[in-house]
């Protein structure tokens, strides 16, 4: 289940929700511009990886790791408009994710 945000800064909501994500890989488009990108859930942990494909088993391997209840923040290099986003275990319901353009 691919998701697709490449609206998102032209329509100012740089704040979005993923409505569900479970533990295969969510790809997530974002607009060329944005420079970080932030992922939080309150209960789940969560992989962030730009190595894999959707519905790709998640995985922690070659992925950054959100904890549970915290926020994960990183700068996006240049030329990079997607990423993957998995669950550890079960399903995150409502997964914050947020894009910044400097």
């Amino acid at each position: 289940m691919t998701v697709d945000f490449t609206t998102a800064i032209d329509e100012k909501e740089p704040i979005k929700t993923i409505a569900s994500i479970s533990t295969n890989f969510v790809e997530v488009i974002y607009p060329d511009p944005v420079k970080r990108i932030t992922i939080s859930h309150p209960t789940k942990k969560l992989y962030l990886s730009f190595s894999y494909e959707d519905g790709d088993s998640g995985t922690a391997t070659n992925s950054a790791i959100c904890a549970a209840g915290q926020y994960f923040s990183m700068s996006v290099p240049d030329g990079l408009d997607r990423c993957q986003i998995a669950s550890a275990t079960g399903t995150a319901t409502t997964v914050i994710f947020i894009m910044e353009v400097f």
